[in-house]
């Protein structure tokens, strides 16, 4: 007996692979600290984003410290190559990166990028660029996948945070980034979306020869539950939920106040550039991240502006909603990518065809409402008309064509938000009862 135990110890012993590595109980994750909203640094120097969520939770299921190393792009490439135990946290597997990395199956987390162009020019795709220079990131899966695809493409590498700038004419860059960047400077209408380059799965990878980390890794993230991805998701791409961390700069005025003088110059260019960032999250909070249109939340808070100033002044107020007409079809015979695509279009036309005093929201799918603030319902019904001819005229990303519905009412006085929506989307009912294509005024 004492033999035939000895032998299945030996047994195990031996079935423990050679090159067997334990897990370190620490992980460290490297990826780019200008990336929002996946990784970037906070205004206190802390890892902020979607992956670095992602991260913690992976360390809290798994009962693991995570720690990070947020850099520049290029940085966290070479921290793969000369650090064996160094995870990256999220991104493209290529061919060129598989001589020095070793992948996860790809996350739940697909990621489209995207040719934007300035609205100084005239262009609908990478090919008709020409002589003209796209900004890339340097070392990023964007240069490689244009230089295989489009070697006749002038590309301009810079540092991840200085690809997008309003002195660009055009760049390619993961859709989310390029919007919170773009609203950031303010320059979200001098550029449009042209083209959808890719949309790909982001993937975790280790050091070459690496595998039980991998492995690892690869059986951590998958238990996971979808629903706890998503919340992490929903929470950084739909920006619901952001606020700044006031703590650090309010105890810091607090003592730059009893330093005095020079500190509490000090005290007062802080204050400019919490309040700054401050701005920038509030936008975020309070835009759709797929057109770059106002949300839903921020289209409440302007009615409620707007009735405010109706009952205080009596001025006039229409509201026109659009629905863009057998939008089903088209997510339905080319898929959601291309419905992406169509959504994003027809934001770009709404916002070149209306004055600087409308305010346009993506009000929930392919519905959109414009608050016509001092406008009767005359007059928001010829700019709807105008509207309507300029969508159906205008060319739309692998359907050509497309139309829309409108529903136009003005509020009264017995009006509140309730009976002013309902009457307005009888109106885009009655416009889609006749054939659709039609402007309803109520």
């Amino acid at each position: 007996m004492r033999i035939y135990i000895l032998n299945i110890f030996l047994l195990l012993i031996l079935a423990v692979p050679a090159n067997a590595k334990e897990i370190p109980q620490t992980l460290t994750i490297t990826n780019s600290n200008t990336w929002p909203p996946y990784s970037f640094t906070g205004e206190n120097g802390e890892p902020r984003g979607l992956l670095i969520d992602l991260w913690r939770e992976f360390g809290r299921r798994n009962k693991k410290k995570v720690e990070f190393i947020l850099t520049d792009w290029s940085e966290s490439l070479e921290l793969l190559k000369s650090k064996k135990d160094i995870i990256h946290g999220g991104l493209y597997k290529s061919n060129e990166r598989s001589e020095y990395m070793d992948f996860t199956e790809p996350l739940a987390l697909p990621l489209n990028t995207r040719l934007f162009v300035s609205t100084k020019l005239n262009i609908t795709k990478l090919s008709e660029l020409g002589n003209i220079p796209l900004a890339v990131t340097k070392d990023g899966y964007a240069e490689a996948y244009i230089r295989e695809k489009y070697p006749e493409i002038q590309l301009t590498p810079f540092p991840n945070e200085n690809v997008i700038s309003e002195s660009r004419l055009a760049f390619a860059t993961d859709y989310p980034a390029a919007m919170y960047h773009l609203h950031r400077m303010g320059a979200h209408d001098k550029f449009y979306v042209a083209e959808t380059l890719y949309t790909k799965r982001l993937s975790v990878a280790v050091s070459k020869g690496n595998e039980d980390l991998r492995d690892f890794i690869e059986k951590g993230m998958k238990d996971i539950p979808d629903q706890e991805i998503n919340r992490i998701t929903q929470k950084w791409i739909q920006a619901v939920s952001i606020t700044p961390d006031w703590l650090l700069p309010a105890a810091i005025t607090a003592f730059c106040i009893m330093a005095g003088g020079f500190i509490f110059l000090y005290i007062f260019t802080l204050k400019r550039q919490v309040a700054a960032r401050t701005k920038e999250l509030r936008e975020m909070s309070q835009t759709d991240m797929l057109t770059g249109l106002y949300n839903r939340r921020r289209m409440d808070e302007i009615m409620q502006h707007e009735f405010d100033r109706f009952r205080r002044y009596n001025t006039p107020l229409t509201l026109i909603l659009i629905d863009i007409d057998y939008f089903k079809n088209i997510n339905d015979t080319h898929g959601h990518t291309i419905g992406d695509d169509v959504l994003i279009r027809f934001a770009e036309i709404l916002i070149s065809s209306t004055r600087k005093t409308d305010r346009i929201g993506r009000w929930g799918g392919e519905e959109f409402l414009i608050v016509c603030s001092e406008t009767t319902s005359d007059e928001g019904a010829l700019l709807a008309e105008k509207l309507r001819h300029r969508i159906a005229e205008a060319s739309f990303p692998a359907i050509n064509k497309c139309t829309a519905s409108f529903g136009i009412t003005e509020i009264n006085k017995d009006d509140d938000f309730t009976s002013l929506f309902a009457r307005c989307d009888a109106a885009l009912y009655s416009s889609k009862e006749q054939g659709r294509n039609k402007v309803t005024v109520v």
